[in-house]
């Protein structure tokens, strides 16, 4: 069966930090029963994620940034690491993470990003004004593109 696997990360102790995980929890609640997707919320990214990565078609990386400005949201592209030489470190970008997953089992799936900067990343659960104000956007921009994939899979 295709998959889409989603993947937040961030400290969710260190408000807007958090983004990632809080996303990929909401996604999770509200796409809860779609086999087709797969939603893992991690303090950081780790090597051990490369498996799943590996036997997904597609994955959405969702994280907290320091560039721009606060509340903006972008989407880009995350090819795999080139420089990976087989050795991850932690923490562990999602380019590497691509790249092992070619190296280690064999598979590197299409991989976006969604960042929104951030105001606030000091200790603290709650997330700054702007970013929760955006959240729901963001949450939208991101279930969009999943019903984008799962359409094409099906296609």
């Amino acid at each position: 069966m295709s998959k889409i696997l989603v993947v937040g990360y961030g400290n969710p102790l260190r408000a807007d930090d958090g983004l990632g995980c809080h996303v990929a929890r909401q996604i999770g609640h509200h796409l809860r029963g779609d086999e087709r997707v797969e939603v893992v919320p991690c303090h950081q990214l780790a090597p051990e994620i490369a498996e799943q990565i590996a036997k997904a078609e597609f994955v959405i990386f969702v994280d907290a940034s320091t560039q721009g400005e606060p509340g903006t949201i972008t989407q880009s592209t995350v090819p795999a690491d080139k420089e990976f030489a087989g050795k991850l470190a932690d923490p562990t970008t999602p380019g590497m993470l691509l790249a092992a997953a070619q190296t280690m089992h064999g598979a590197c799936p299409s991989a976006v990003m969604f960042a929104m900067t951030g105001w606030c990343f000091e200790f603290g659960e709650q997330m700054s004004s702007i970013v929760s104000e955006r959240f729901a956007a963001l949450v939208q921009m991101i279930e969009k593109t999943i019903a984008e994939n799962e359409a094409a899979m099906v296609s």
